[in-house]
């Protein structure tokens, strides 16, 4: 894996403990001080794909994540997508009127979909989750990451080659952590 330039977090074990990691289990982890980028790419050498999706998923800023689950529901998708669209749209033009707009279609789809997932991350990436009128309320920190990591698992999943996803999801979000452009 290269340098993750858009990730943020000093190590492993920071994203870890983000994810909600008990404190003792990343203490015993003697890769946890490992950069995000090598502690990503020690999972993989492991063998443990799905933690190292997970790991991506939250190590990536948010619309960074929602670009890639997107990404990968978009290879993944053939034709148009209403959703998809509404997602991409809102990736070119990240306003709360198209976060909203998403989110509207999200709620139309089945809660465990990949696609509502991938509308829920669209919709805990910034601003309020509170109606427009109300006061707002913030979503959990995890919130975003969490749901770009479940929409490129339920999508993986769905395919008869969830493995060979997986591995193109991490060369995708490896390709976004690394500020470069995504093949």
């Amino acid at each position: 894996m290269t340098h993750w330039t858009q990730v943020t977090w000093g190590n492993g074990g920071q994203v870890l403990e983000f994810i909600g990691r008990d404190a003792d289990d990343i203490a015993a982890d003697s890769h946890a001080a490992l950069a995000p980028d090598q502690y990503c790419q020690v999972l993989i050498d492991r063998g443990d794909i799905i933690a190292a999706v997970e790991f991506l998923g939250h190590a990536l800023p948010r619309y960074e994540a929602v670009v890639w689950a997107a990404q990968v529901l978009r290879r993944l998708t053939p034709g148009q997508d209403d959703m998809l669209t509404a997602v991409l749209r809102w990736i070119d033009d990240p306003n709360d009127a198209q976060r909203r707009a998403v989110y509207e279609r999200a709620e139309r789809l089945p809660n465990d979909s990949a696609k509502a997932l991938l509308g829920n991350a669209v919709f805990y990436s910034g601003g309020s989750i509170s109606g427009p009128d109300l006061p707002p309320v913030l979503p959990p920190a995890f919130a975003c990451g969490k749901s770009a990591y479940g929409a490129v698992l339920k999508a993986a999943y769905a395919t008869n080659e969830p493995d060979t996803i997986l591995r193109d999801a991490l060369r995708i979000g490896e390709s976004i952590a690394s500020g470069g452009v995504i093949a």
